[in-house]
């Protein structure tokens, strides 16, 4: 297997990256179900319907049972009037799914691995961004993947310039590197 490295975008050397994070084989089903997962569990769920009996009104029979011709009713808030409740509607419900961590942490490192074959990782160096200015962050993301945002994920328990300057930039999203990042040491916290 050929050694693998992102491009630095601060024009030091290429960064080397650690095989188990960024080498391991594509698992479609296992990245659909762990996607598939944290997309239901941001769902809202708080739609909701009134049944027969959540509905106002409706106390008395609308008329007597028999000698009119008519059928026989007993509300006029049962589900087949107009006005009336709605029968298996929606109620407010939790959409969370259980993923199990090692499943979902292995699915990152499968996106990062899909992302570092595919040269759409890079790094920079932060000591070489030493006050926070957008326009030094902007100037060194130019021209990088300019079709789609990027992330910048910032080393746990600092908060360098360049993630600073990274964030008020329209193309980014600074993110910390917490439990659901694996470090790129290959610890999982």
């Amino acid at each position: 297997m050929a050694a693998l490295s992102a491009k630095s975008l601060s024009g030091g050397a290429a960064a080397k990256l650690d095989a188990e994070i960024f080498g391991l084989e594509r698992n479609d089903a296992l990245v659909h179900q762990v996607v598939t997962a944290e997309l239901a569990a941001r769902r809202q769920g708080s739609s909701s319907t009134k049944t027969r009996g959540l509905v106002a009104g409706g106390r008395a029979k609308p008329w007597r049972q028999k000698g009119t011709g008519r059928a026989r009713q007993g509300t006029t808030r049962a589900p087949q009037w107009t006005g009336g409740g709605v029968v298996f509607g929606p109620h407010p419900r939790s959409y969370t799914g259980k993923v199990n961590r090692k499943a979902r942490v292995k699915a990152l490192r499968i996106a990062l691995s899909a992302h570092a074959a595919a040269g759409s990782l890079a790094t920079v160096d932060a000591a070489k961004v030493d006050e926070p200015k957008t326009a030094r962050a902007v100037e060194l993301l130019a021209g990088w993947r300019t079709e789609r945002p990027l992330v910048v994920v910032v080393q746990r328990g600092r908060t360098p310039s360049s993630a600073r300057s990274a964030t008020w930039s329209a193309r980014t999203s600074s993110r910390p590197a917490s439990s659901r990042w694996p470090t790129w040491s290959g610890r999982v916290r």
